[in-house]
Order: structure tokens, then C-alpha cells, then sequence
């Protein structure tokens, strides 16, 4: 039993470590999108923030079909690839087909441009906007290519200066746009963001060591590429139908209560996804691999899956508390008092990012196993019932229908992963990420009724909690770390160990 505990030890420091890059890179693109929102905000209103919504979920949706999954599936090809020959045909080929649907993806954009804003706006006015739109499209297979390669090495301090490098010059050129434009550079903006990401790649890549000069003809290219996308089709599948629901839900938004009311859900949205997304790229860097590593000891494989929903969920834990508690806070600082209505939507999603968090490890269990018929299944029972509930409640409920959604929508997707993880892989939480989870969603959900009896007091209420919570989450990260590295160093000085 004792030879255990240095094993755990080993593998949540090393979960710790992969979180602590990713979530620097997180943390420093989550002050660049403060500082770009609230900018953004501040120059077009709700109304731009709508319309920024929708131009990115038309360009997600068209980028995700391009990819075709080969975000994932690059990345497995790569690591199954330690003959260098063999790993240059690899990149060739990854790079070519990336290229390739990148470009046949703007064709085609610019092609039905029309149709697509008249599915969108019910007009033509954005036409050659959602056309150029194809532009960022290119851009971002190109991108995932390259980001494909440094993930499938390993290189994950690579894969965080990408992040921070083309975050940072994607906003800066983007505002500077927007200055200029208005709402016209709203499209330009999003097509910066994808170009800068691209060229900051592009200069990682071109550091690793040459491969070899291997000529590789068009039929040793077709096995390649089909394996690729053989791979990615499920996950590509899966993002289509939910890139599908989230235009669909905005674009109902914009014509039953208006494009403000669009914008207001776009911005709970995005506050939402940007603060939990360090936990959530750590998973997909780090923890994936070392899963799919695991899969066939069931032993190991459970204990890293109750090991990640751990260390997920301490760090989740105080910012889901936080956003619930001092959600007003946040919404005007990083937009405006004009999106007062977004306030009660955040709160209400901290619940359904607390289920959020704990399904995410259980759900990589059927990537791994290679199930991506049961993970297809799973995203698509997700967006079955959420876009259901939003459907069936809008009418009598409004924009917080939109909330209600997704935490049911999520509370059905953890069932899902519960049960379905169970009987392929044996799997049982451990007490205590029961215990995590109940405890977050205990909190949150007090601090939303209290939100409704007094504004005062959930602050204060709001305040006091994350806070406790944050000091036991660093205790419990102390003991994690053991001492070692420089937080571990600095956690120990600070006495949160004992």
C-alpha cells in the first residue's frame, strides 16, 4: 500500500505541473480578453458583442467541419510517430490536408456567404462579412496543424507561448480594427486573432530539429491522410452539432428578444468558458495522453481519473465561488453596466460548470478506450437537451432560460459519463471528489438564493467563501506538491502544508 502514495504523488504533481503551464498561459490570455471585452464593449455596446457572437460562431462551426478533427487526431499521429522518417511524412501530411480543407472551407463560405446570412440575420447585409470570415477559417487549420505538432511532442511550454504570443498580438491588432472600423472591424478582428496564432506557431515549429528530407508522393499521402481523418471524424462530428445548437440558440436569441439579449448571453458565456478554461486545456494537454497511456490497467487508469477530477475541482473551486458570490463585479468590469441581465445568467452557470468540470475527466475515458461512438453519443445528448430546454422555456422564462439549459443539459451529460465510464472501465469516484463536488454546488447554489433576498450579502457571503475556499485549496495543493518546485517552495514558507 505504501508504494502507492509516492506513485499518486508523482502523478498529481505532474498533473500540477502540466495545470501550472497551461494556466499561466490561461491566466495571461484571461487579462488580454479582459482588457479586450471591456474595450470592445465600451466602443460597440451590446449590440457589437452580439454581433461579435454570432461572426464567431458561424466561423467556429465552418473552422470545426475544416478541422475534422484533426486537433486530436494530429496529435495522436504525431506521438505514435518516434521513427523520425516516419514522423516527417507525418507533419507533410498533417500540414498539406490542414492547408488543403482550409482553403476549400473558404471557397465554400464565400460561396454561400448569402444563404448563410440569411440563415443567420434573415438579410443580406452581412454577407461579405461572414464570406471574409473564410479567411479565419484558413488560418486556424493552419494553426492546428502546427499546434497538433508541439502537442503530440510534448512541448507544452511551446504550446503556452503560442497561446499567450498570438493571444496578445491577435488583440492588439484586433482593437486597433475596431478603433478604426467600429462594427465593420469587428470581422477583421476575428480574423486577426487566427492570423497572428498562425505566424507565432509557425516560429515554435520551424525551432524543432529539421526532418529529414523524405519525398513522399500523393498515394503515400492518401493512407496519411485518411488515418488522420478517419480519427477526428467523431470529434469533428460532435463540434459540429454543438457549434450548430450555439448559433441556433444565439440566432433565436437575436429574433424573439433582440441582438442585445444576444449579446448579454455571449457575455455570461464567455466570462464562463475563459475562467474555467485553464483547467480544461490542462486536460486536454497533458491528461489526455497520459490516459490513453493508462486505459488498459483499469487500476491506473481509474486512480488518474479520480487524481485529475481532484486537482480540477480544487482549482476550479474558488472561481466558480467567486463568480456565483461576486458575479455584478465581474460583469461590469469586464464589460459594462449594460449588461446588467447577463449577471443572474453567470451565477446560474457556475453551477452548470461545476458538473462541468467533474464530467470532463470521465468523458476523455471514452477517447481514450478509442469508444468515439460513445463520446459522440454523450456531446450529442448534451445538446439534445439543452437546446430542448431552451426551445421549450425562452417563451415563458427569457434569457435565463438559456442558464437553466445548461445546467441541466450538464446534470444529464454527468449521469451519462457516470454510468457509461462505469461499465467500460470499471470506474467509481472516490469519496472525496463526490464530497468536492457536492460542496461547490452546495455553495453556489446558496449564494444564487441569497442573490435574490440581498445583492449586499451575497457579496459579502460571496467574498468570505471564496476566499476559505481558495486558502484550503492551497493547502491541499501544499501537500500535493510536497515542497517541491517553486510553488511547492513558496506554499511551505507560507506554512499552508500544515
Amino acid at each position: 500500500m505504501s508504494a502507492e502514495v509516492p506513485k499518486e504523488a508523482d502523478s498529481q504533481r505532474q498533473i500540477l505541473k502540466a495545470t501550472s503551464i497551461s494556466g499561466s498561459a490561461s491566466i495571461i490570455n484571461v487579462l488580454t480578453s479582459i482588457a479586450k471585452v471591456k474595450l470592445i464593449a465600451l466602443l460597440v455596446g451590446p449590440t457589437g458583442i452580439g454581433l461579435m457572437g454570432l461572426y464567431q460562431r458561424v466561423m467556429s462551426l465552418v473552422a470545426t467541419i475544416a478541422g475534422f478533427g484533426l486537433a486530436q487526431s494530429g496529435v495522436r499521429q504525431v506521438a505514435a510517430s518516434p521513427d523520425p522518417d516516419e514522423l516527417a511524412r507525418v507533419r507533410r501530411a498533417l500540414f498539406l490536408v490542414s492547408l488543403l480543407l482550409g482553403l476549400i472551407a473558404w471557397a465554400i463560405l464565400w460561396g454561400i456567404r448569402e444563404r448563410v446570412s440569411m440563415s443567420v440575420f434573415s438579410d443580406t447585409t452581412h454577407a461579405t462579412a461572414i464570406g471574409w470570415l473564410g479567411l479565419g477559417v484558413l488560418f486556424t487549420s493552419i494553426t492546428t496543424s502546427q499546434t497538433a505538432l508541439l502537442q503530440g511532442l510534448r512541448r507544452i511550454t511551446d504550446l503556452a507561448k503560442v497561446s499567450v504570443l498570438g493571444s496578445l498580438l491577435g488583440a492588439l491588432i484586433g482593437l486597433g480594427l475596431i478603433a478604426w472600423l467600429g462594427q465593420d472591424g469587428i470581422v477583421w478582428m476575428l480574423i486577426a486573432t487566427p492570423l497572428t496564432g498562425s505566424l507565432v506557431a509557425w516560429r515554435y515549429t520551424s525551432r524543432l530539429a529539421r526532418p529529414p528530407a523524405i519525398p513522399i508522393s500523393l498515394r503515400e499521402l492518401f493512407p496519411r491522410w485518411r488515418a488522420l481523418l478517419v480519427m477526428g471524424i467523431a470529434i469533428m462530428a460532435a463540434n459540429v452539432v454543438t457549434n450548430l445548437v450555439q448559433l441556433d440558440i444565439r440566432s433565436t436569441l437575436t429574433e424573439d428578444l433582440g441582438l442585445p439579449s444576444a449579446g448579454h448571453f455571449e457575455a455570461s458565456w464567455q466570462v464562463s468558458m475563459t475562467y474555467i478554461g485553464f483547467v480544461l486545456t490542462a486536460m486536454g494537454t497533458d491528461y489526455f495522453p497520459r490516459l490513453t497511456a493508462a486505459i488498459q490497467d483499469r487500476e491506473r487508469s481509474n486512480r488518474l481519473v479520480n487524481e485529475q477530477a481532484e486537482v480540477a475541482l480544487m482549482l476550479a473551486a474558488p472561481v466558480l465561488i467567486g463568480l456565483a458570490g461576486l458575479a455584478p463585479i465581474a460583469i461590469h468590469v469586464l464589460y459594462s453596466a449594460d449588461f446588467g441581465p447577463s449577471i443572474e445568467l453567470l451565477r446560474i452557470q457556475a453551477l452548470g460548470d461545476t458538473l462541468k468540470i467533474l464530467s470532463w475527466p470521465l468523458a476523455f475515458v471514452f477517447l481514450a478506450h478509442g469508444a468515439n461512438r460513445i463520446y459522440l453519443i454523450g456531446e450529442l445528448l448534451w445538446n439534445a437537451v439543452f437546446f430542448a430546454l431552451v426551445t421549450a422555456l425562452l417563451p415563458s422564462l427569457g434569457l435565463v432560460a438559456t442558464a437553466i439549459a445548461y445546467v441541466v443539459s450538464y446534470l444529464a451529460y454527468l449521469v451519462f459519463t457516470l454510468v457509461v465510464a462505469r461499465r467500460i472501465n470499471g470506474l467509481v469516484l472516490e469519496h472525496k471528489v463526490v464530497a468536492q463536488t457536492a460542496a461547490i454546488f452546495v455553495i453556489v447554489l446558496a449564494l444564487i438564493g441569497l442573490s435574490y433576498v440581498s445583492e449586499l450579502a451575497t457579496w459579502i457571503a460571496g467574498a468570505t467563501a471564496t476566499l476559505v475556499v481558495g486558502l484550503l485549496s492551497l493547502g491541499r495543493l501544499a501537500r500535493m506538491l510536497g515542497g517541491q518546485g517553486r510553488v511547492g517552495r513558496l506554499l511551505a514558507r507560507l506554512d499552508f502544508r500544515r
